[in-house]
C-alpha cells in the first residue's frame, strides 16, 4: 500500500472536536499506532487514542482494515463508545476514506486521511448517533519519526 500513512507505524495528531449546537470547539491530541504487517498481508491494524483537552478520559478505537480489491477494503472498528461498527472504504495515493455504521443502524460515521499538496497529512471524521448531536473531528498528523527530540 503506497499511502504515506502506511509507511510509518506511529503518528501523533493535533486538532479539534466540534459538537453540533456547541459554539466552542475542544482541542484534542490523537495518537495512532499501526501494527507492523507483512507487505503481502491484506490486513492492516491500527489503534487510535484520543485525549480531549480538559478531560481525563482517553477514547481508544481499534481498526482492522482488510483489502478485498486493489483500492477497496472492508473496515471493522471497535471502541468503547461505539461498540463494533463496520463498513467499506477506498484509497488512492493521497487519500484513504471509509464509512461505517453499527449493525442496528443507530450509529454512522465517516473518516478520512488525506495528503495535502504541501505534504501535510490531515484527518477528518464526522459521526452521528440517532437522537444525538453530530460530532466532527479535524486535525493534522505527524509521524513520530518527524518529531525532533
Amino acid at each position: 500500500m503506497d499511502l504515506e500513512f502506511f509507511r510509518k507505524e506511529k503518528w501523533i495528531g493535533e486538532g479539534e472536536i466540534s459538537i453540533e449546537g456547541e459554539e466552542e470547539t475542544f482541542p484534542m491530541v490523537m495518537k495512532i499506532e499501526r501494527k507492523d504487517s507483512a507487505v503481502s498481508n491484506p490486513v492492516y491494524e491500527f489503534t487510535t487514542s484520543i485525549h480531549m483537552h480538559g478531560s481525563e478520559d482517553v477514547i481508544i478505537n481499534s481498526y482492522t482494515l482488510t483489502m478485498h480489491r486493489k483500492n477497496k477494503f472492508h473496515i471493522l472498528i471497535y471502541g468503547e463508545n461505539w461498540g463494533h461498527v463496520e463498513g467499506d472504504g477506498f484509497l488512492k495515493n493521497d487519500f484513504i476514506g471509509w464509512e461505517v455504521s453499527s449493525p442496528d443502524g443507530e450509529f454512522n460515521g465517516h473518516e478520512s486521511i488525506e495528503v495535502k499538496s504541501d505534504g501535510e497529512l490531515t484527518f477528518f471524521g464526522e459521526y452521528a448517533a440517532k437522537n444525538e448531536m453530530r460530532t466532527k473531528i479535524t486535525g493534522s498528523l505527524t509521524s513520530y519519526e518527524n518529531i525532533s527530540s
